[in-house]
């Protein structure tokens, strides 16, 4: 998408706040054989290959050492397999997340913008210590906020190779600091991340205290990541990010940054989360050390407690994004987002519309008029649903052809004929709208039969 990259970073950071939320976990669901529930696989296991189940996951929440942190012992697996379920599409679902198995690569119902689905890898390792995360891409990004219903007229089709880069970024960012702590901390860099979850309604005590009795702006997001260190000790980390947009490049480009680059205006507040005696220590005395002591020189990035004079301007406007955050309401994946009013100009494009498919698609009407069997009326209505799809959704209409041909994952065809069928619906739903508010435009436009 060429326009994305003439964009300045400004232009999308914070429209993009609230998706952030959705990185490594929601772009790896196709990532284990046979819907492992757990991010460990074995190759070994023969039953991994036998039916499709679940392998035994060698997490084991009851064992900690000495410290009091949970270990991961791949040792002791658990034995117990979980059966995987379908979905209405007939594709697997992980039990993990209850999402496709396989990554969502087709076209929203109400997109009219094709999308990239291409996937970089990232640098982080995942817990096989063989195979690194990987990113999702700008299609699979679009489909969670349609999914999240947190599309909104800031944040577009268009924005979202930018929204992707900067995503990219800050996840790369953040995992290059959890390295420096885990430096600090006395531990080697071979550590390798078990999970993550985004909280971004949820404000760490860090953060309230920054902001309630210090005044500080609001973190946009907050994630939790939990990493596995090479004697198995498993470690949750806690990151606030905040914006500075004076910080914020208005170069041409500025919004496409690369893995490496340091964007100014992100700022990325890690430390261990204080879930024993251990990482109380870490962050109490190993960094203060590491800080003013040691002659070893650390990269960890320290976000003061007090906001500069420049983020003091930018409380209400983070308020106000911790409010869109708050308020943001999930939908069911699938449902189709909040409509907009029509305007006078998208009535008469409507009208139009509509008047060439009422000509196009007269033959195939006329079929499911004239239907008699069961087998003859579905026919009929799918080749109705076909020439329509073709005219007004011909994104969704593209990727059903071709998932025609596409083998490699079951199920596919089911999810894009519904895509365009929810796709169609909509569109009639906005005629049928258009037609009530400006009935005189629809007068005008010629092949417009009255009811």
């Amino acid at each position: 998408m060429g326009t994305a990259s003439s964009k300045s970073e400004s232009d999308v950071i914070i429209s993009s706040s609230t998706a952030l939320e959705t990185t490594l976990t929601d772009a790896n669901r196709s990532s284990s054989v046979n819907n492992s529930a757990c991010p460990y696989k074995d190759p070994g296991n023969d039953k991994s290959k036998k039916g499709g189940g679940f392998m035994g996951c060698p997490v084991q929440h009851n064992k900690k050492n000495k410290n009091g942190i949970t270990k991961y012992n791949e040792e002791e697996k658990q034995k117990k397999e979980a059966l995987s379920y379908k979905n209405v599409y007939s594709q697997d679902i992980s039990q993990v997340n209850n999402m496709p198995s396989q990554a969502n690569q087709l076209p929203a119902p109400q997109q009219e913008e094709e999308l990239s689905t291409e996937r970089i890898p990232s640098t982080i390792p995942k817990i096989d210590g063989k195979d690194k995360w990987v990113y999702p891409s700008p299609q699979m990004f679009y489909n969670a906020l349609v999914r999240k219903n947190k599309l909104d007229d800031d944040t577009t089709e268009e924005d979202m190779e930018s929204v992707v880069a900067l995503h990219n970024n800050m996840n790369e960012r953040t995992w290059k600091q959890v390295l420096e702590w885990e430096k600090i901390s006395g531990y080697n860099e071979n550590c390798r991340l078990l999970k993550f979850m985004g909280r971004p309604s949820e404000l760490s005590p860090k953060a309230r205290l920054k902001h309630y009795l210090l005044g500080h702006p609001l973190p946009f997001d907050r994630h939790d990541w939990t990493i596995v260190r090479e004697d198995g000790m498993k470690v949750r980390y806690v990151i606030d990010y905040y914006h500075d947009d004076t910080k914020s490049s208005e170069e041409e480009g500025s919004g496409m940054p690369s893995l490496t680059d340091k964007v100014e205006s992100l700022l990325v507040d890690v430390r261990p989360a204080i879930d024993s005696p251990l990482e109380f220590y870490q962050r109490a005395i190993a960094l203060p050390y590491a800080l003013y002591l040691s002659k070893e020189k650390t990269e960890l990035e320290i976000l003061p407690l007090r906001p500069s004079p420049t983020l003091e301007t930018q409380v209400e406007e983070s308020q106000n994004v911790w409010e869109n955050v708050i308020n943001s309401k999930t939908t069911v994946e699938g449902q189709l987002p909040g409509e907009f009013k029509i305007t006078k100009e998208e009535a008469k494009e409507l009208a139009i519309h509509f008047g060439i498919a009422l000509q196009e698609c007269e033959a195939s009407q006329n079929k499911v008029s004239n239907c008699h069997s069961d087998m003859e009326c579905q026919q009929a209505a799918l080749d109705v649903l076909q020439c329509y799809g073709k005219l007004w959704c011909p994104l969704q209409h593209k990727a059903l052809l071709k998932s025609l041909n596409d083998t490699s994952e079951e199920g596919k065809f089911e999810a894009a004929l519904d895509h365009l069928n929810m796709c169609v619906i909509s569109t009639q739903s906005r005629m049928g709208e258009a037609r009530i508010e400006y009935p005189t435009v629809w007068e005008k436009v010629p092949h417009i039969k009255e009811d």
